[in-house]
């Protein structure tokens, strides 16, 4: 289990302004080793990690377990930034069937738009498991388990945006950017019209927060955008016949129509590329993109480097005139990694 941990913890990009972490162990009573502000450095949680005591006990209270981690990890004074927007993980190594009920503080964390992972030993009880985590499908079993939780505090989506910007000619006379994410509805970062440099769309984009919410509402979102980033008054120039572009990252499928809205972007001459992540349908991309081959998909969003220049490809294939010269004002709608708990950026270009 410490491995396990370890690993982990290896993956992430640990740092006060980055991802923060912070480990629990439970049987009877929960107990936490360190907070999500106890270590600032990927090699101060190592450390912690490998100093971790396996505690024993019984029975096992996974509910009451859950509870504490909500009323004594997951708040502001223990290092969270949930409340500023930053992505929230609860990584669940359950070694039995709970002794207590796990249903109301489960769906209290689903509330609060923390993404559940629970993993389970083959003592534990599958349903439950499911009915723990965040989805019914991320709740794998393997052999034996203790009983641990990992917290983990997030942020690593904008340097997917980072990437789009960085190829970019950004210029009041070149190419513009608007940022949009959404969930249930959307909401608009920054229009075309509010950054004329790179710098500052990139300072911008580092300082995104992720939005949390359930339901995704891609159509929703599309038409939103065709009414309010897409136009004259927030820095659209497509009257003047300079390129539109669309990129959307979506993490899972629409929960309402995107047929409508899709046609009638491109019926606008507005350029869409979907990007999508192992939790989204393709069909549903390739039915939103301008032509099913500007449909793109990622096992995760952490596979994202390739695609730029995919998009950028794509772009040189199209019968217009789109050069490194040729403005654009292209409009990034991003939908975060985690489809339940996120809000979705869209990328206007």
């Amino acid at each position: 289990m410490r491995d396990f941990v370890e690993r982990l913890v290896d993956k992430l990009s640990v740092g006060e302004n980055k991802d923060r972490v912070s480990v629990v162990q439970y049987s009877r009573e929960a107990e936490v080793h360190f907070s999500l502000n106890t270590h600032r450095t990927r090699e101060d949680v190592m450390d912690a990690v490998r100093g971790l005591r396996h505690r024993g006990g019984r029975p096992l209270n996974t509910g009451a377990a859950l509870q504490y981690v909500m009323d004594n990890v997951f708040t502001n004074s223990t290092g969270s930034r949930r409340l500023q927007g930053v992505p929230q993980i609860l990584i669940l190594l359950a070694g039995g069937r709970s002794f207590d009920n796990v249903e109301t503080p489960a769906s209290a964390m689903k509330q609060r738009g923390i993404f559940v992972l629970a993993i389970g030993s083959r003592t534990s009880d599958s349903r439950e498991l499911q009915r723990l985590s965040f989805e019914p499908s991320y709740a794998p079993k393997v052999g034996f388990l203790h009983s641990i939780l990992t917290c983990v505090s997030c942020r690593d989506m904008c340097d997917k945006s980072c990437r789009v910007v960085e190829m970019l000619l950004v210029d009041e006379k070149k190419d513009r950017v608007s940022v949009v994410q959404y969930s249930r509805d959307p909401a608009v970062q920054f229009y075309l019209n509010t950054y004329m440099t790179k710098d500052e769309i990139l300072n911008a984009v580092r300082n995104l927060r992720h939005k949390g919410g359930r339901s995704l509402n891609t159509g929703a979102a599309l038409q939103y955008l065709r009414e309010n980033v897409f136009t004259a008054s927030s820095g659209s120039r497509r009257l003047e016949g300079v390129p539109q572009v669309l990129i959307l990252l979506s993490s899972g499928r629409s929960a309402d129509s995107v047929d409508a809205p899709a046609s009638a972007l491109k019926q606008m001459g507005i350029l869409t590329f979907a990007v999508g992540s192992r939790g989204s349908d393709s069909r549903e991309l390739q039915r939103i993109s301008h032509r099913p081959t500007s449909a793109f998909s990622v096992a995760e969003f952490t596979d994202l480097s390739s695609v730029p220049q995919q998009l950028l490809a794509s772009l040189e294939a199209l019968p217009i005139d789109v050069t490194p010269e040729t403005p654009t004002d292209s409009g990034t709608s991003i939908m975060q990694p985690f489809r339940c708990h996120s809000r979705t950026p869209f990328t206007s270009l």
